[in-house]
């Protein structure tokens, strides 16, 4: 799967508090995603309605979810979920 950004681009949304002109990355903990199996399948058809989910395999167990939020103004919109870190939290 190519990508239309680079690594780095991406980074920038595990940084907490990042700021970048006017606008700034907050994370926020919004609960905790059950895999059971380890399998993810993801996809955002508000966005790109006619690209497939894509589908990985991550370690079972349950991990928390946080977003990475652009605060931009009176405006915050989510720019990506953080993936998770080191184990799970069973």
């Amino acid at each position: 799967m190519t990508l239309p950004f680079s690594s780095d681009y991406l980074s920038m949304a595990l940084v907490d508090g990042l700021r970048k002109g006017e606008r700034t990355l907050i994370h926020r903990h919004v609960g905790n995603l059950h895999l059971p199996t380890g399998a993810l399948v993801a996809c955002d058809p508000f966005v790109n309605p006619d690209v497939a989910p894509f589908r990985t395999h991550l370690p079972h167990g349950t991990f928390p979810v946080v977003l990475s939020i652009e605060e931009y103004g009176n405006d915050q919109r989510v720019a990506g979920v953080v993936p998770p870190e080191g184990e799970s939290e069973e």
